[in-house]
């Protein structure tokens, strides 16, 4: 085989570290089940699903409608601008004479 045999209470060290190791793992594993059941339950009472395509799909609209605001405000800014710089020369010109 060539591993060199080892005593009975070696393997017993050895099948407790292992032992140790699955405890650790399972107790991670539930903690992260637990999380995902609590983050599942915050989409449904959110979003209305906890379906990551549907979820997916909701954001991708979200950030669309978001964007499409954002242009507008930025379109009713420029429009202001606009406006202003218009006065400002009209004011500026009926000074002048």
């Amino acid at each position: 085989m060539g591993t060199e045999a080892q005593t009975i209470e070696k393997l017993q060290e050895r099948y407790q570290k292992f032992a140790e190791q699955k405890i650790k793992v399972e107790t991670q594993r539930d903690h992260v089940r637990s999380q995902l059941e609590s983050l599942k339950k915050q989409a449904v009472e959110k979003y209305g699903s906890d379906d990551l395509e549907q979820l997916e799909a909701m954001l991708k609209e979200m950030k669309a409608s978001n964007e499409e605001k954002r242009a507008q405000y930025q379109d009713q800014l420029d429009e202001v601008d606009a406006k202003l710089n218009s006065i400002e020369t009209k004011f500026a010109n009926c000074e002048l004479e």
